[in-house]
C-alpha cells in the first residue's frame, strides 16, 4: 500500500512580541514545537537547545513501538537536562524554559511526547481531536471542576505554565499509551498557543479542511492568529498522511497523550445498560425487570393506564427538554451558513428546525452567494460551519470565505504535486518534506522506499 507523510511548517513573532522565542522541526521522521520563555533571547535559547536531542534521534531505526516511544520521551527528558544546564553555566539565562511537543512517525504509526501547554491535533474525518493536555494552572482548575472551559479561555492566568522544559530537575513526559496508527488523510498539526489562544478549534479545523496546499494552509493558519489580536509567537508544523488503505477509524478511539490513568469508568455492552435502565424503571416488577411487554393479561385497567400516563408524561418531558435545549443553542451559538436565497449569511443559533420551528437567527448578511465560492467550500457551508462566538464566525467570513471568492471569477489555484524538499531549519518556515516511513518490524510492512 503507498503511504506517504508530506510535512510543512511555519512561525511567526506575532504582532506584539519584539522576537520569535517559538522554534519547530522539520525532520525525516521526528517533528516538533518548542514555545520559549523566559524574556529577551533567553526563550529562544532554552526553544533552540529543546530541539537538539530531538535531531540526534531523527532518521534512527527502533525494533519495537515501546522503543520507539521510550527514545521520543527521553529526548525531552536530555532537552530538559540541556536547558537547566545552559541556564546554570550564564547568569543571563536563569529563568529561561520552553514547551516541547514532538511527534515520531515510524512505519505506519505516530508516537507522541509532550510538555507544557503546546498542543498536537488530529484531523481525521473532519473531527478536530486533541491529542496533548495543556499542563497549565487553569487546565488543572477545570479537571477539578472548580472553572468551566467557558471561564478557563478568558482566565486572566490561563498562560500560566505547571509543567515545562528547563524548570526541573526531573520532568513529568505525557506519552501515548499505544502510537496511533495512521490514516490515509489524516492531518497532525503541532501548535504553539499563539495559535490556539486567538484562534478557535472550529476555524483551525476548517482551514485545514478546505486548504490543499499545506504550506499555505500554514501561513492562513498563522494570519488567522494576527487577524485575531496576534498577541503571541506563533507556530505550526502539519503532517499530511496521503496513501490508500481501510476507512480511518472514528477518532474518538484515539487516545490522548497523559501520564496519569485513565479515571473514565467503562459503562459495559450496551445491553448490560439496557438491562441496568430497565431494573431501574422496573420497581421491583421481575418481568419489567427482564424486558417483557405486558400482553394484557396480568394487567388490566388501573395499572396499563398508569403506564399510558405515564408515558404520556415521559414525551412532555422530552420535548419540554429538546425545547429548553433548543432555546440554549439558539442563544449561545453561532453558525457560518446559506439561507434558502442562497446569500452566505453570520447565524445565531443552529442549523435547521425542531418540528418546523426554525432554530436560528440571521444576525448578518454577506455581499456573496455560495455561487460566488469554490465548489470545495460547499458542503461546510451547506451544513452549517459552527463557532461559539460571533467574533470567531466574523473571524472565518475574513479569513477563509472572502479570500476564496475571487477564485471563481480569476483563475482558481492549480495545486502543484511536485515535492520540493524541505528547509531543516529550527526558526525559518519550512516547506514541504516527503517523509517515507521506516519499515515497522512488528507489523510486517515493507518500506515504500
Amino acid at each position: 500500500m503507498s503511504f506517504t507523510v508530506h510535512a510543512f511548517g511555519d512561525t511567526n513573532k506575532g504582532l506584539f512580541r519584539e522576537i520569535n522565542e517559538d522554534n519547530l522541526m522539520v525532520g525525516r521522521t521526528v517533528f516538533a514545537v518548542a514555545d520559549g520563555m523566559g524574556g529577551h533571547a533567553a526563550g529562544e535559547v532554552a526553544s533552540a537547545a529543546a530541539i537538539g536531542p530531538l535531531q540526534a534521534i531523527d532518521g534512527t531505526e527502533f525494533r519495537d513501538p515501546t522503543a520507539a516511544t521510550e527514545a521520543l520521551a527521553d529526548a525531552v527528558r536530555e532537552a530538559n537536562h540541556l536547558v537547566i544546564e545552559k541556564a546554570t553555566a550564564d547568569p543571563d539565562l536563569r529563568g529561561m524554559g520552553t514547551t516541547l511537543t514532538t511527534v515520531m512517525v515510524r512505519g505506519r504509526r505516530l508516537h507522541l511526547a509532550h510538555v507544557g501547554d503546546s498542543r498536537a491535533y488530529l484531523l481525521r474525518s473532519g473531527m478536530l481531536e486533541m491529542l496533548t493536555e495543556d499542563h497549565t494552572l487553569v487546565n488543572e482548575l477545570v479537571k477539578d471542576g472548580r472553572l468551566t472551559e467557558e471561564q478557563a479561555a478568558t482566565h486572566p492566568q490561563r498562560s500560566v505554565i505547571t509543567r515545562a522544559i528547563g524548570v526541573e530537575s526531573a520532568i513529568e513526559v505525557d506519552v501515548m499509551a499505544q502510537p496511533l496508527e495512521l490514516m490515509p488523510g489524516d492531518q497532525i498539526l503541532l501548535c504553539s498557543d499563539g495559535l490556539t489562544g486567538p484562534v478557535s478549534e472550529a476555524l483551525i479545523a476548517e482551514i485545514l479542511q478546505t486548504e490543499s496546499d499545506g504550506n499555505i494552509a500554514c501561513q492562513r493558519l498563522i494570519d488567522a492568529a494576527n487577524a485575531g489580536g496576534g498577541p503571541d509567537n506563533i507556530t505550526c508544523v502539519l503532517l499530511r498522511v496521503e496513501g490508500e488503505g481501510p476507512a480511518p477509524a472514528p477518532v474518538e478511539q484515539v487516545p490522548r497523550a497523559t501520564s496519569d490513568e485513565d479515571a473514565t469508568a467503562e459503562l459495559g455492552e450496551p445491553s448490560t445498560l439496557d438491562a441496568r435502565r430497565l431494573a431501574e424503571l422496573s420497581d421491583g416488577d421481575p418481568d419489567i425487570a427482564r424486558g417483557v411487554v405486558d400482553d394484557g393479561d396480568r394487567d388490566s385497567g388501573g395499572g396499563r393506564g398508569r403506564r399510558i400516563a405515564a408515558v404520556v408524561v415521559g414525551v412532555l418531558i422530552v420535548l419540554a427538554v429538546l425545547v429548553g435545549g433548543a432555546y440554549l443553542l439558539l442563544s449561545r451559538q453561532y453558525f457560518v451558513g446559506v439561507g434558502d436565497d442562497g446569500q452566505v449569511g453570520i447565524y445565531r443559533g443552529i442549523q435547521g428546525d425542531l418540528l418546523g420551528i426554525g432554530l436560528s437567527t440571521l444576525v448578518e448578511e454577506q455581499p456573496f452567494t455560495l455561487d460566488d465560492l469554490p465548489e470545495r467550500l460547499h458542503p461546510g457551508l451547506e451544513d452549517g460551519i459552527s463557532f461559539s462566538t460571533e467574533a470567531e464566525a466574523a473571524a472565518h467570513v475574513r479569513q477563509v470565505l472572502l479570500p476564496a471568492v475571487d477564485e471563481v471569477d480569476g483563475d482558481e489555484p492549480v495545486e502543484d504535486a511536485t515535492d520540493v524538499p524541505a528547509t531543516e531549519s529550527a526558526t525559518e518556515p519550512a516547506t514541504e518534506e516527503k517523509v517515507t516511513p521506516e519499515p515497522d518490524p512488528s507489523d510486517g510492512t515493507a518500506s515504500d522506499g
